[in-house]
């Protein structure tokens, strides 16, 4: 994420502190964005027959994102990673696999849709504080 973060922005500090509205001021921040891990979800089928499994993997994730600027203004807005993989496995122990792999997607979708969301975001704003002069 903060790789993806880092490429997208154009100058990101990580922090681990919440910053009131004056401290980003005095820094000279634009903006904070926090992130929040919500929800996760995952669910898999099993389906025997006679030569191994078919598998079936279900896995959702939530990230909620939340912008504060030193004005005082405030944007919010959560995004769900989804993924789905299916296959047919000869032996069970591989089955974990195709979860992995849908757990992975998951998380690569969600990483995307927040940039995108925050980029968005960052770009309402940009015109939002163009038109006010």
């Amino acid at each position: 994420m903060q790789t993806v973060l880092t490429e997208t922005l154009q100058s990101v500090d990580f922090r681990p502190d919440i910053q009131d509205t004056h401290t980003l001021k005095r820094n000279g921040y634009d903006a904070q964005i926090s992130l929040v891990q919500g929800p996760a979800a995952s669910q898999f089928g099993i389906s025997p027959n006679s030569f191994g499994a078919g598998t079936d993997s279900d896995v959702e994730l939530t990230l909620h994102i939340a912008i504060l600027y030193p004005d005082g203004q405030r944007q919010q807005q959560s995004v769900t990673g989804r993924a789905s993989k299916d296959g047919f496995k000869v032996i069970c122990s591989s089955i974990a696999d195709i979860i992995a792999d849908a757990a992975r997607e998951a998380v690569r979708d969600v990483v995307s849709q927040a940039v995108d969301s925050i980029d968005n975001q960052l770009e309402i704003r940009r015109r939002q504080v163009a038109t006010r002069g």
